[in-house]
């Protein structure tokens, strides 16, 4: 995964060009085809003041900007993993705007909002429902202060029956850009008694990312702290190019690669539980115990299939399982049920796998899931190995009963690349000019 930005700051005041869009497409393109996926951001200025004008566009524009921005957006659904709201302010986090309520001139008296006028409030809503209704409905949108997702929804932190519904306040998750730089987070926290249990519960379905920003006089940001807090709000992602002062010290106390490895979900197998023998006409039934190690749930529902693969001629065939990827909390889940084997099915032996793909890009084993376990994940397939034969013969009928069927199966192009990264890889997405360099880091 990566993190981007694109840099809005020659279009304050006019329509995006044609040739940036293009750039654009092919930045999120190229991340495709190297097998990534991306969490973008959109701004005017990246350059810091500490007075108005703070360089950001206007309502009008930055409405205009999204409308331009969004066949971009839906056309790659599958390689986002989140897009943050930004447009507003410097860096796009929503505090030193122009436009949208300059931090300097708040009156906390007068508008309990942040300060901010109902007319100032209710403009900032308008452009984040403008984000939301740009961004592809299995894609969530990153809001930087907790406090605004409550007073722009409700006070009530995201259930699962809301995600199902793909409501505007179950597509809005959480970026924290000073993560432990301060006892609040530089601002991030209003009061910490509300945002504290609101923030947990929220996240639970509700992704949250972004970036630590210095270190502080305190041993907030060592690790016990860091690993407790990440873990308590279900974090999915860092930005690995800052702050490295914090990365050192979480090196030097020795959880940087637990970090890693445990950001957003790490699922593994603990157990697997499948018949020797099936019959045509008949059930397979099936009980995996899938084990999440990682600070997180999936962020997007991803399909999940039980796999066989003929040992005689070489074809797959599968079945789509019901289960929901995003109720995959950290800790242990037992996963079961039956599938039907059709009567025409050839009998014979069959290998069997677990595949977990994105809903979009099924046809990409790079956005496939590989497990955690050790000889298990083929990574160029996309498959996992459950390391068990299943022989199909014919000397029964059974019923089909009600439950999906095992049919042929397309399985998807063998990845080009290794998917197992160690260290640091940097990423140079060379369309736009003068744009932030990508980078990502991951270990197995």
């Amino acid at each position: 995964m990566v993190w981007r930005y694109f840099v809005l700051d020659k279009y304050v005041s006019s329509h995006i060009s044609s040739t940036y869009l293009k750039d654009v497409d092919n930045d999120l393109q190229s991340l495709t085809d190297a097998g990534f996926t991306v969490t973008v951001r959109f701004c005017y200025t990246l350059k810091m003041k500490s007075q108005a004008p703070y360089g950001d566009a206007n309502k009008y524009w930055v409405l205009e900007h999204i409308k331009q921005l969004k066949p971009i957006l839906q056309k790659h659904e599958g390689v986002l993993t989140s897009v943050e709201a930004g447009f507003i302010g410097i860096w796009g986090e929503w505090y030193y705007t122009t436009h949208f309520g300059d931090p300097n001139k708040r009156d906390h008296h007068k508008y309990p909002k942040h300060g901010y006028s109902d007319s100032i409030w209710n403009d900032r809503k308008e452009v984040l429902t403008a984000v939301l209704d740009a961004v592809p409905q299995s894609v969530q949108v990153q809001i930087r202060y907790p406090s605004i997702k409550r007073d722009m929804w409700d006070e009530k932190p995201t259930s699962y029956s809301e995600i199902l519904k793909h409501g505007h306040k179950a597509r809005t998750g959480h970026h924290n850009d000073c993560f432990l730089s301060s006892d609040n987070d530089v601002g991030t926290y209003h009061n910490k008694a509300v945002d504290y249990p609101y923030l947990h519960a929220d996240t639970e379905y509700c992704v949250i990312g972004g970036e630590t920003c210095a270190v502080t006089k305190n041993d907030r940001d060592k690790c016990p702290t860091a690993l407790k807090e990440m873990a308590y709000f279900h974090w999915t992602f860092l930005n690995e190019g800052y702050n490295r002062d914090v990365y050192a010290i979480w090196k030097k106390d020795g959880c940087y690669e637990e970090v890693h490895r445990r950001l957003g979900y790490r699922l593994s197998l603990s157990q697997t539980i499948l018949p020797d023998s099936v019959h045509p006409g008949g059930t397979l039934c099936y009980q995996f115990t899938i084990k999440n190690d990682g600070f997180a749930a999936p962020a997007k529902s991803m399909n999940v299939y039980i796999v066989l693969h003929s040992q005689h001629d070489g074809k797959y065939f599968a079945a789509e399982l019901s289960h929901d990827t995003r109720t995959w909390q950290p800790g242990h889940h037992d996963i079961q049920g039956s599938v039907h084997v059709t009567r025409a099915f050839q009998q014979g032996s069959y290998d069997t796998y677990l595949a977990i793909g994105d809903k979009v890009l099924k046809d990409r084993s790079d956005f496939y899931v590989l497990l955690a376990n050790k000889d298990v994940p083929d990574h160029a397939a996309g498959l996992n190995n459950l390391h068990h034969t299943v022989k199909v013969d014919t000397h029964h009928s059974g019923d089909a009963g009600s439950c999906a069927s095992i049919i042929p199966w397309t399985p998807p192009k063998r990845s080009r690349h290794s998917r197992v990264f160690k260290g640091l890889l940097y990423l140079i997405i060379t369309t736009l000019k003068n744009q932030q360099i990508i980078n990502s880091d991951s270990l197995p």
